[in-house]
């Protein structure tokens, strides 16, 4: 791209759908449906490959890298490895439409596998990949560990900087919360009531409305403010 400001150019992408392979020039490079970017000064550049349901980093030389997944949509390594520590190899752990990819506190990235119901851990020292959220389709957990939670299509991901998480669990209808201990509550919404309403009220009151049904969109979308106040995008509303 020139240096000039105001113009645009392709970084990414060739403007044909597919995968034709990794260790190209990303502007030689095919994305299906990239859903989301990551850039962080420390950790690296990634996109969110939606439909080829994969996360592939840039590397130095300008080349895209897959990172975690297979481009075949699946649900973790057959073995199970990536349930418990260390994990599985990123690459061995076949994937269902992540939709987001964020750098945390402790130099790990969280993969939020949002057809998978999951929370996924990536360690780029080693490459491995560790479920730490989620398992079937449901709503529990609130009051215990987040790793004994059950989600259903977690969509968006948000981390304060004292490493409170924020979950956006989409068909559930609600906003949950981690604190930094890894104990998981709701913080807003009514489980798996959508609606408008609690205007003025309680969060636990409110009810919000996001895509649903047995093969939504993603939906929703969260983010802090600089007083570490938190907003939602409440996409049916």
């Amino acid at each position: 791209c020139p240096d000039a400001r105001g113009v645009i150019c392709t970084w990414a992408g060739t403007g044909e759908l597919g995968f034709n392979g990794d260790d190209k020039p990303i502007a030689e490079s095919n994305l299906y449906w990239p859903i989301d970017l990551t850039i962080d000064a420390d950790l690296g550049t990634y996109v969110l490959d939606w439909n080829n349901h994969a996360v592939r980093e840039v590397t130095e030389d300008g080349k895209f890298k897959t990172v975690v997944g297979t481009t075949f949509p699946g649900d973790g390594p057959e073995d199970l490895s990536d349930l418990e520590p260390p994990g599985a190899e990123g690459t061995e752990v076949p994937l269902n439409h992540p939709t987001q990819f964020v750098p945390m506190p402790d130099g790990t990235l969280t993969l939020v596998a949002w057809h998978n119901h999951k929370l996924r851990r990536y360690d780029p020292e080693t490459g491995r990949v560790t479920v730490i959220c989620g398992g079937p389709a449901g709503f529990a957990g609130d009051g215990g560990p987040m790793r004994m939670a059950k989600l259903d299509q977690p969509s968006q991901l948000v981390v304060d900087e004292d490493a409170n998480q924020y979950i956006l669990d989409q068909r559930n209808q609600v906003i949950r919360h981690v604190v930094p201990e890894g104990v998981i509550h709701t913080l807003a919404g009514t489980p798996k009531e959508a609606g408008f309403a609690g205007d003025g009220g309680p969060a636990l009151s409110a009810k919000l409305s996001f895509p649903t049904g047995t093969n939504p969109q993603p939906g929703g979308g969260l983010a802090l403010d600089e007083n570490g106040g938190l907003y939602v995008s409440d996409t049916l509303n």
